[in-house]
């Protein structure tokens, strides 16, 4: 939270650096905003079309209206001002002309990348307007800081619960007295976004009408019914089992939908942003991975860690689909692009089921050539080279998120906190990459190997790109925008 005031702070004082586009708007000027957007490397990603049947396009429809519904939510989480740039923007552009109109529509597309004026690469420096990004977005008054959020909640333990769910609001009661004291209220957000959530639910409740697959049509219509009571629970237990159909009826599909990261949150770090990911499943390379589910117990067994900070007791299930991702929206589609994700966030359905692990291939594809090629040519010897190749690349990325399911955890705030953290293992502030790549590198081959893993002669076409990698994550030279 420190961080984020100075960049923002920062950015204040940049005011002057700004310049007029019209309309009264202030905004960086071409030349810097042109830097900034060559950071990006514009791909074209997508999926074998043959393979998909045509009931899973006709539900893969609805998925995609309904997703299109988190991107709106997100950028209202995001801020209260975003979406008005952006219309700002996307009006004032027609009426400008040459140079002038060149510079609005750069504008307008880099507010789409970022999901609002303010840059995500740059610690949320604004680009359009000298406003700061609000630590909370719009999860909490805009007067609210977090040492009032704290010491509220220190004052007042029976409102703790839900003050700190990750699916509630927080807003300022109406004052009905002007002398009495302000008082803070919780609002869930199956109230606070209801007419948007009962949109994305009819989509969901749609496609559900149009799969025979009975474990995707549960879960779409437990998400549906979450939208409206609030309670994501049972739907994150179903989307566990999705993929588990008998084959005569199963879809290709892989979905997921709703609140889930709270990273949005810069204020507490509590509340959850709407994503989501529409992909359709490679069951191919899913099938490769599938025997490193079996043996978590055995890879945390034989963690470098300290006993106290191993966890056999959570729940066993931990499927890994390898997709293709036809859409991304709302958290899931801002700033740079991720890779693979582990989900659900809820400690109790990992208690009592596990966690599944996601892949995205294509985008992985896609990151693996316009990013990580560059800088392999850059970082190693050209006699390597040959060794940099995709599915080392690629396993990588498992041996990345495979420890997401392991350590302890504690229930708290709705989401999993890992002890190591808890410990001072990690800085405070460190994520979930950060998380997984520290036991990632020290996952045992040897395990591995005995269940199919890479061996002895691939180490290298493992640790080539890997290496690559750290240069890859570390710098984020060239971030992905689909």
């Amino acid at each position: 939270m420190i961080a984020l005031a100075a960049a923002c702070g920062g950015a204040e004082r940049k005011a002057d650096m700004m310049v007029d586009i019209g309309g009264g708007v202030r905004a960086i000027p071409a030349e810097r905003l042109a830097a900034k957007r060559a950071r990006y490397a514009d791909v074209r990603i997508g999926v074998d079309e043959a393979g998909v049947t045509a009931e899973d396009r006709a539900v893969l429809a609805d998925l995609v209206r309904a997703a299109e519904v988190m991107t709106r939510l997100f950028w209202k989480q995001a801020s209260a001002t975003g979406l008005a740039t952006r219309e700002g923007l996307a009006s004032l552009a027609p009426q400008l002309a040459g140079p002038a109109r060149a510079h609005a529509e750069a504008l307008l597309d880099y507010v789409d990348l970022n999901a609002g004026p303010w840059d995500r690469l740059d610690g949320d420096e604004p680009f359009v307007g000298t406003a700061a990004k609000p630590a909370g977005g719009t999860f909490y008054p805009p007067d609210l800081t977090r040492e009032a959020f704290e010491a509220w909640l220190a004052a007042h333990p029976e409102d703790r619960e839900r003050f700190e769910s990750p699916f509630t609001v927080i807003r300022w009661a109406p004052a009905t007295d002007p002398a009495a004291p302000r008082r803070l209220v919780d609002l869930p957000y199956s109230e606070a976004h209801r007419k948007d959530l009962e949109e994305a639910a009819a989509h969901l409740r749609s496609a559900a009408s149009k799969t025979r697959d009975p474990v995707l049509a549960k879960y779409l219509r437990g998400r549906a019914d979450a939208f409206r009571t609030n309670d994501y629970f049972q739907s994150d237990m179903d989307w566990m089992d999705l993929g588990t159909a008998p084959a005569d009826v199963a879809s290709s599909i892989e979905v997921v939908i709703g609140p889930y990261e709270v990273y949005e949150d810069g204020l507490a770090g509590l509340k959850a942003a709407f994503e989501a990911f529409v992909t359709v499943r490679d069951d191919a390379e899913s099938r490769k991975l599938a025997a490193v589910a079996g043996m978590l117990d055995e890879l945390e067994a034989a963690l470098p860690l300290d006993d106290r900070h191993k966890n056999f007791s959570r729940g066993k299930a931990s499927p890994i689909s390898v997709v293709n991702v036809v859409f991304a929206a709302g958290d899931a589609a801002k700033g740079v692009q991720t890779t693979a994700f582990n989900l659900p966030n809820d400690e109790r359905v990992r208690t009592a089921k596990g966690s599944k692990k996601v892949m995205l291939k294509n985008v992985g594809r896609a990151k693996f050539d316009n990013s990580l090629v560059p800088i392999a040519r850059t970082v190693l010897d050209p006699a390597l080279l040959p060794r940099v190749d995709f599915e080392a690349y690629f396993n990588d990325m498992g041996r990345h998120l495979f420890p997401h399911r392991g350590g302890q955890g504690r229930r708290g705030r709705g989401v999993e906190h890992p002890a190591p953290r808890e410990e001072g293992l990690l800085p405070r502030g460190h994520r979930g990459a950060d998380r997984g790549d520290l036991p990632g590198r020290h996952l045992p081959v040897g395990p591995l190997r005995r269940r199919g893993g890479p061996r002895q002669g691939e180490h290298h076409g493992v640790q080539l790109p890997a290496q690559a990698g750290r240069v890859h994550v570390r710098r984020r030279d060239r971030p992905l925008r689909r």
